[in-house]
């Protein structure tokens, strides 16, 4: 069977809910049946399609090629340009931005991309022309028109935005043309459907794994994500004729890139949260042990992003493979198994996010710069790890206190964080009078949460008790008192511009940006103590979390 590297069907760029994801996804289908998986199943799931139809910049009787980057709304725009740039964070210009097309690189997080469209956009600009450092590079980023993520509203991007190489905005750089003219056609069919596909291998349990990839992907996107959905296929040729105790579920997500519907804030992953809202109401999840994805695998070793209670279950695993500590990490809401870890079940993501970045999204997402050695190992260890969590009994709970105990080593602790390790601690002496499974399900889906500051150069991700930031941006603002004048050159405090639990967009911390540099330096003492007491306040509720979780499932 030829691996689907080698498809013409596959290697083009597969948005959600287009005429080629329906193509692709009966591929999938027939190739799930041809390796004697034992239930196969097409699930509609309803999406927001974004297309380009045409894209193109003019002056003076040239033309260049430009990407649109999703949801650009279609525009006609002839205005004037403007250069700008970045120090530091910043956005800097030399002139006046209103009623131009602003001229910028991508920053150096290409998903940043949107904080950069809004700023300029409540600055007067009529469209943003992003282009890459490296050259050769086209990039396709979703923008949308709300600063965060929420999951249940959105809006469309402001103003246009569009990718072009560098080389083409050097060109523009030497000629500066007075006036450019930017044309983008697209298209937007609200109610539109993609699908997810799953196949089943049963075993004779009624516990099941989950092996998931996404099939949607930009240009041809090799990493991102064509490698995940061979690794569905190779895993099933392993799995089929060597089934593990528990049921696999090999699933290929639609709507991971994009498709949420209305604009959603939180624009991606909405094929795994579609698929996983379908099993809460069917009531089905405590059948899930665990899930093992694989997404944006670019070079080796890899990367894993996964829930605590995981690690010792594979710890052996990660040795052989070489992922040591400083590449392993919290499952992060970048990827579909997020959605799994929201509902409650562990779940984990085989990845190289950060070494991909150089090439995220882009047309040079094709395979060129991937070893097959690395594909070769990727197979290996995802089919371990699902043999592993296939056959496995529970979970380690220890990886809570462990993971815990990283976080706020160097803070120095209030009584009542101090308090929240020790439940840690009496949890695990207790383990065998307590319902380990249901108590997992209950850590996960309430203490692991979605973290992000929303601005250009902030950070998204996930903890494990995120409240340990409150202290950390108190820590921050003790370094400030009597440094205030460095601090005001400087800026390099992270926590101190505020962070949000995304999805809810509920402020986990306040954005202190303006207090600091403003108030009084003899005021600043008392900055610290309204934070001591948030502390203490948040600390203690998590403490009552705890005790009533433990509570609830004791055998």
């Amino acid at each position: 069977m030829a691996e689907i590297f080698t498809i013409p069907t596959f290697k083009r760029e597969i948005i959600t809910g287009s005429k080629e994801e329906h193509i692709v996804v009966n591929e999938l289908r027939s190739i799930f049946w041809e390796l004697g998986v034992d239930e196969v199943r097409l699930l509609p799931v309803n999406v927001l399609n974004w297309s380009e139809l045409e894209c193109r910049i003019e002056y003076d009787n040239v033309n260049i090629r430009c990407f649109a980057l999703p949801y650009t709304l279609s525009s006609d725009i002839e205005c004037s340009i403007v250069v700008a740039n970045y120090v530091d964070d910043r956005i800097v210009v030399n002139e006046p931005i209103e009623e131009s097309i602003v001229i910028i690189p991508f920053p150096d997080d290409p998903d940043d991309a949107k904080y950069v469209l809004l700023k300029l956009a409540l600055h007067g600009a009529r469209a943003v022309i992003f282009y890459d450092k490296l050259p050769g590079r086209y990039r396709r980023i979703v923008v949308t028109g709300v600063l965060g993520f929420p999951l249940d509203y959105g809006a469309p991007p402001p103003i246009p935005a569009v990718s072009i190489t560098k080389e083409d905005y050097l060109k523009l750089g030497k000629i500066r043309p007075k006036k450019l003219r930017l044309y983008v056609k697209t298209n937007v069919l609200h109610n539109s459907v993609g699908y997810n596909v799953e196949a089943v291998i049963n075993s004779r349990s009624d516990e099941m794994i989950y092996i998931t990839a996404h099939h949607d992907h930009w240009f041809t996107g090799f990493s991102d994500n064509l490698v995940g959905v061979q690794s569905l296929i190779e895993i099933a040729k392993r799995i089929v004729n060597n089934r593990p105790r528990k049921t696999v579920v090999l699933l290929s997500f639609t709507a991971e890139e994009s498709g949420a519907p209305g604009f959603s804030g939180w624009y991606w992953s909405w094929g795994s949260r579609f698929y996983v809202e379908g099993l809460m109401l069917a009531d089905k999840m405590d059948r899930i042990h665990s899930v093992i994805n694989v997404d944006a695998v670019f070079s080796y070793p890899f990367r894993i992003s996964m829930n605590p209670c995981i690690y010792g279950l594979i710890k052996d695993l990660l040795t052989k493979y070489s992922i040591g500590d400083n590449r392993i990490s919290i499952d992060i809401p970048y990827f579909d198994s997020f959605s799994f870890t929201q509902a409650g079940v562990p779940a984990l993501t085989i990845h190289t996010l950060d070494e991909l970045k150089v090439n995220y999204h882009t047309n040079l997402d094709d395979g060129k710069e991937v070893d097959q050695e690395v594909l070769t190992k990727l197979y290996e260890l995802t089919y371990d790890i699902a043999r592993r969590l296939g056959n496995a009994e529970g979970y380690d709970l220890e990886g809570y206190l462990l993971e815990y105990r990283n976080q706020v080593k160097e803070i120095e602790l209030p009584l009542e964080a101090r308090i929240l390790e020790n439940k840690l601690v009496q949890i695990l002496y207790n383990k065998e009078k307590i319902n380990v499974r249901k108590l997992v399900h209950i850590l996960t889906k309430h203490l692991i949460k979605p973290v992000a500051s929303h601005r250009i150069g902030g950070f998204l991700t996930a903890m494990f008790i995120p409240e340990v930031l409150i202290l950390k941006q108190l820590e921050e603002i003790q370094k400030i008192v009597g440094h205030r004048e460095s601090y005001m050159m400087r800026e390099e405090y992270s926590t101190i511009h505020g962070v949000y639990v995304i999805g809810e967009e509920k402020i986990l911390l306040p954005d202190l940006t303006s207090i600091v540099k403003s108030i009084d330096s003899r005021h600043l003492n008392q900055v610290l103590n309204s934070l001591r007491q948030y502390a203490v306040t948040s600390f203690r509720k998590i403490n009552r979390f705890l005790d009533e979780a433990v509570k609830n499932v004791l055998l």
